[in-house]
């Protein structure tokens, strides 16, 4: 299945992460399609209480694997796990 222009990308992240309520400003996340391109967000933003991370996608993705990257920090930023702290890379099978 390929995702179309305006579909989302939904992460929930574990107990021990803090997530910032609302939009962010892109820099954490980053998409790339089967190909390793890029793929065009146009927004990306979290809710606190459920420390889930939603990516709205600004063009469509053809399936395939799609890679998910997160940038945490461990002790501020919009998304902070003390305990590990660095850059997540998700695979997400797509086809």
């Amino acid at each position: 299945v390929a995702l179309a222009g305006s579909d989302t990308i939904v992460i929930t992240f574990p107990d021990n992460t803090t997530v910032v309520d609302g939009a962010w400003n892109g820099d954490e996340a980053t998409v790339k399609d089967k190909d390793d391109s890029i793929v065009a967000l146009t927004s990306i933003g979290g809710v606190a209480t459920t420390r889930i991370v939603t990516i709205t996608l600004a063009a469509a993705l053809v399936a395939g694997d799609v890679t998910v990257t997160i940038l945490t920090t461990g002790t501020t930023g919009d998304i902070t796990n003390p305990t590990a702290a660095g850059v997540y890379a998700l695979t997400v099978k797509t086809n």
